[in-house]
């Protein structure tokens, strides 16, 4: 078994050239004719922002602080970039990364805001939680205290995980076996 990351967008063509047998990938934006797409999964995605950044909901925080963006050409950057859009939220954007744990710590920093997956976070006990399995992951870090979560808008935007794989993959018996595991850890929320 190989295991590689990297951008959702990257991974998809990695598997559509043979490259991969499979990748565990957000929601695509668009697939290649002879790809498969089998979702599984469902996270909200939230603005995070420093305690002491000025504005009280989402829209004045995004619109009043420097804003870190997630890589605007990846799936998930489009996705985030379509609902600021939508709402008519303008950004200053300062940073822009590939990275979603140096954006948590730049904003812990105070070095700006951002849109992000809620990873799990226990809203009640500011504890990262193990995204499959519903507890507290030792392996990973507490939410930084000095961090507040919104949502943006009155419908969330909810980042989609799945997996991509060729039509004609001859390790299909194997993808759908990583697939049905994967699928009866985490359901979709509608």
């Amino acid at each position: 078994i190989s295991v590689t990351t990297g951008l959702s967008d990257d991974l998809a063509r990695s598997v559509y050239r043979g490259l991969l047998d499979v990748a565990i990938v957000s929601e695509p934006t668009k697939l290649p004719t002879g790809m498969s797409w089998h979702p599984y999964a469902s996270e909200s995605l939230v603005v995070i922002a420093n305690n002491k950044c000025k504005g009280e909901d989402a829209v004045e925080v995004l619109q009043s602080n420097p804003y870190i963006r997630f890589e605007r050409s990846s799936w998930v950057g489009e996705l985030i970039n379509t609902k600021l859009k939508d709402l008519g939220i303008k950004v200053k954007t300062v940073v822009e990364t590939d990275n979603f744990d140096s954006i948590w710590e730049m904003v812990s920093c105070g070095l700006g805001v951002a849109v992000v997956p809620q990873q799990g976070i226990n809203t009640k006990t500011d504890q990262r939680l193990d995204y499959h399995h519903g507890k507290q992951n030792p392996h990973d870090k507490q939410k930084p205290r000095n961090i507040r979560m919104m949502e943006l808008g009155k419908s969330p935007i909810k980042l989609i995980s799945g997996l991509v794989e060729r039509s004609a993959n001859p390790k299909a018996h194997l993808v759908a076996a990583l697939y049905e595991s994967l699928k009866n850890r985490d359901t979709i929320s509608k």
